[in-house]
Order: structure tokens, then sequence, then C-alpha cells
């Protein structure tokens, strides 16, 4: 098989034009979808990275509120003066038996032992509510509810722990 000089040149031009076909559509074109499938991906995870410093500095900003609340609201605060200034904001002083500093526990814990005849049970609902909302980590231990006559009087006696 004798080709000639212009044949070999059409048969050479035509594999290269095969060869290069077949570059383009086999490793050229995966290898720029492939890289714009990366930046694509570089951009999303950019915007994510983004998302999650914004939001970690406003979790900062946050606890740093929180914490120089805490520190203004526990500072020189203590249960028993806590419990009278409550009792007096809620309008049941006069309700009070007795409020009375109880010992016998660890130095990070500070108790309150309260006793109170014939609060409404609303005003129950709202020391309990302003104990829970407190300037403090408290919580109630041996609370005893009695129902003193049927128009919603109440004897209370209970401890509130205050912990730090």
């Amino acid at each position: 098989m004798d080709l000639s000089k212009r044949e070999r040149i059409v048969i050479s031009a035509g594999g290269g034009i095969v060869a290069v076909f077949f570059f383009v559509v086999w490793v050229f074109l995966p290898v720029i979808h492939h890289r714009s499938g990366v930046d694509e991906s570089i951009l999303l995870k950019n915007k994510e990275i983004t998302k999650a410093y914004e939001l970690s500095s406003e979790i900062k900003a946050a606890q740093r509120t929180l914490s120089g609340v805490d520190a203004s609201r526990t500072k020189g605060c203590s249960l028993f003066g806590y419990m009278e200034d409550l009792s007096e904001r809620l309008n049941i002083k006069e309700y009070i038996e007795y409020m009375k500093p109880v010992g016998g526990g660890s130095s990070s814990k500070e108790v309150v032992e309260i006793r109170i005849r014939g609060i409404y049970e609303d005003d129950l609902i709202n020391l309990l509510y302003g104990i829970d909302t407190g300037p403090m980590s408290m919580k109630i231990k041996r609370l005893n509810i009695r129902r003193v006559d049927g128009e919603g009087n109440l004897d209370i006696t209970f401890q509130v722990v205050a912990y730090g």
C-alpha cells in the first residue's frame, strides 16, 4: 500500500483532528468541568466560613454581655437581700411570717428558709418566677404548700438555695 505524499498528509491531518477531538472530549472538557465545580465549591465554602465567623462573633458578644450582666447582678448581692427585695417588689412582705438564713451548708451555697401565711396563688406564682429569673443560680428546696381556706389562700414553707 503505497500512499502518495498528499494522501499521507490528509490521513495525518484526519488522525490529528481525531486525536484533538478525543483530547478535548476526554481530557480538556472534564478538567474544565471539574475546575468550575471546584470553583463553585470554594465560593460556597467561603460563604459558609464567613457566616460561621459572623455567628461566632455574635455569640462571643452575647457571652461578653451576659457575663457582664451576671457579674453586675451578683456583685454584692446576697440571697437574703434578694428575697427581701423580691417580697417588697411583689407586695407580699406582710404575708411573710419569717425569713431566716439556714446554716450547715458548704461555703459555696447560701440557704434561706421562708414561711408565708395566707398568700394568694397568683402571688406565689410571681414569687416563684422571681426566684427562677433571679440574678444568681437558685432553686427551691423543701416546698410545703397547704390550702388555708376556700378563697385560694395558701400557707407555704420553703427553702431557697443559691449556688455560687
